[in-house]
C-alpha cells in the first residue's frame, strides 16, 4: 500500500497481529495512551509516536525516531497501572528522541542509545542528565533549562 503514516487514537487497544507486515511503505506509527499490546514492528517502521510507558518494552531495533506524547511518564499513566518509564531499554538504532513540548515528563533520564543525535526535552523538564551521549549533536529545550551549560559543543535550540 502507499500508506506511510498511521496514528491509532488514545482509546485503541486492539492487537495488530501481522497487519503491519502488509504495509511496506509505512514508516511512522502512533500508539495512544491505552494501547497495551505487544507489537512486532516490521523493519520499515522508523518512527514511533508513543503516549504510554508500556510500549517501550516492545520496540524493535529498526526504530530511529521516538516521539513521546503528552501523557508519557506522568502520574496519569501510573494510575492506569503502567509500570516503568525506563528509557535505558530504547533501541540502539534510535537517533532522535523527542518529548512533547508541553508534556509532563520530568523523571531522571541518564541512559540513552549510543547513536542518539537529537534530544528534545519538554518545557518543564528540570533534571540534570548525567550521561550526555557522546554523539549528541543537538539539544532542544526550554531557555530556562537549568543544566543547558553542560551541553557545550552541542547545537542548542530553545523555546
Amino acid at each position: 500500500t502507499s500508506l506511510t503514516h498511521i496514528y491509532f487514537g488514545h482509546n485503541f487497544n486492539n492487537t495488530l497481529g501481522h497487519l503491519l507486515n502488509n504495509c511496506s511503505s509505512l514508516v511512522r506509527i502512533g500508539l495512544g495512551v491505552h494501547f497495551k499490546q505487544k507489537v512486532v514492528f516490521p523493519p520499515n517502521i522508523k518512527s514511533l509516536i508513543i503516549d504510554n510507558d508500556y510500549c517501550i518494552e516492545h520496540l524493535s531495533d529498526t526504530i530511529e525516531e521516538i516521539l513521546f506524547g503528552y501523557n508519557f511518564g506522568c502520574n496519569f499513566m501510573q494510575k492506569l497501572n503502567f509500570q516503568g518509564c525506563e528509557l535505558d531499554k530504547l533501541p540502539s538504532s534510535t537517533k532522535k528522541i523527542e518529548f512533547n513540548r508541553y508534556g509532563k515528563f520530568n523523571k531522571n533520564i541518564n541512559s540513552f542509545p549510543n547513536g542518539l543525535k537529537i534530544l528534545k526535552l519538554p518545557t518543564s523538564y528540570n533534571k540534570q542528565i548525567q550521561n550526555i551521549p557522546k554523539g549528541l549533536t543537538k539539544l532542544v529545550c526550554s531557555k530556562d533549562y537549568p543544566y543547558i551549560s553542560e551541553f557545550a559543543g552541542i547545537e542548542i535550540e530553545t523555546y
